[in-house]
């Protein structure tokens, strides 16, 4: 740690005499650092949008308990684009405000000491449970919120913990004031993404059910198809709304299990984006087993009891967009003749390519998600 310190010598002309004394070599008082980072990210670093995994090696044992991701306690995040000094107050105080859930990838931590005596330190591996967004900036953040774990009497202290802080330069030199050294200081670490590969896939929206039974809770679904011909499809990130004219209006799909992991549909394959509170265990609508599984999360990134605002009403439009893009524009006046089917029916679509009107879309005998159609096509 570089810091001056300012002598006074007063003599009968007042001379002021100024030193700067070299910094002290680290002490054992001296708080937990960052001893390594793989990889290490930095302005101008480009790593890759999937499967992306972070280890760091701290100086010392860090109390597990300040190593989390949970919203009331989360110290370490993962955050798409810029950072200011309000945000990072933010996550120095958690949980986040909602108007920035929506920024943090979703994180898993895995902890593990290594070394022995005194020389024990924990490594943790950071994974990101998300596809992030191409050619886009991120910031790997850990909070001073993590501290250190008392080892033994012989480093100094009787008891207490001590902030995360900066490791010694390559001169031995700890970085940052007195203050910070003190208080600790959160490491904020750059990085920008690959560009996305180009999109493939072509989804159709093929079946809607509004008016599920009475006993089936959470069981408003859309399904959707990769119709054939155009390569697999990430359905994740598309959004799905009620307004054709405000994707913002939407709510973004996501992965039904919320660690689970978006994977490609296969041309032909169905998905289905049902309610968040959907029994899937009970499965009460029979999905069959390893369909793909959706739901929807809010704006700013939680989950509601709905599929969409509200519950979907009999004149409401089904509406896919994609980065703003409307990709599918369902109108129950058009394919229904007038409003969506009730008594636990669902309407669906005959062919895939077909025309989305009532000649091609039908009224199921039940709802069928994840199933070929049960209604009578021509």
């Amino acid at each position: 740690m570089r810091f001056c310190v300012w002598s006074l010598i007063f003599s009968w002309v007042g001379l002021v005499v100024m030193s700067c004394v070299p910094p002290e070599p680290p002490a054992p008082e001296n708080p937990p650092c960052l001893l390594g980072l793989i990889p290490a990210p930095k302005a101008g670093t480009t790593l890759k949008r999937e499967n992306l995994i972070f280890k760091v090696t701290f100086s010392k044992l860090i109390e597990p308990g300040t190593l989390s991701v949970a919203d009331d306690k989360a110290t370490v995040y993962l955050i798409s684009g810029e950072l200011d000094s309000t945000f990072l107050s933010d996550m120095e105080s958690p949980p986040l405000a909602d108007s920035r859930k929506s920024r943090a990838v979703k994180l898993s931590l895995v902890t593990k000491e290594v070394g022995s005596g005194s020389k024990k330190r924990t490594e943790l591996t950071i994974r990101a449970l998300e596809v992030l967004q191409g050619d886009s900036t991120y910031y790997l953040v850990i909070t001073r919120k993590v501290r250190d774990k008392l080892i033994a009497l012989s480093e100094g202290r009787f008891s207490g913990s001590r902030p995360l802080n900066f490791c010694p330069d390559k001169e031995g030199i700890w970085r940052g004031s007195l203050t910070e050294f003190k208080a600790g200081r959160t490491e904020r670490f750059e990085f920008r993404t690959e560009p996305a590969p180009p999109k493939t896939g072509s989804p159709k929206i093929v079946e809607v059910m509004v008016s599920p039974k009475s006993d089936i809770k959470g069981g408003e679904y859309v399904e959707i198809i990769n119709a054939p011909g155009n390569g697999t499809l990430d359905l994740c990130g598309f959004v799905l709304s009620k307004d054709p004219n405000n994707a913002a209006a939407g709510r973004k799909i996501v992965p039904f299990d919320e660690n689970g992991k978006c994977r490609p549909l296969k041309e032909g394959e169905r998905a289905v984006v049902i309610e968040p509170d959907y029994n899937k265990a009970g499965n009460p609508y029979q999905i069959p087993s390893g369909t793909a599984l959706y739901t929807t999360v809010l704006s700013s990134g939680n989950r509601s009891t709905t599929l969409l605002s509200g519950n979907i009403g009999s004149g409401d439009s089904i509406v896919l967009f994609d980065e703003g893009n409307r990709v599918e524009w369902i109108n129950p006046q058009l394919v229904a003749g007038g409003g969506w089917p009730d008594a636990a029916k669902s309407l669906e679509k005959c062919k895939v390519d077909g025309p989305n009107d009532a000649t091609n879309w039908k009224v199921s005998k039940t709802g069928t998600p994840g199933k070929s159609p049960n209604a009578t096509c021509p």
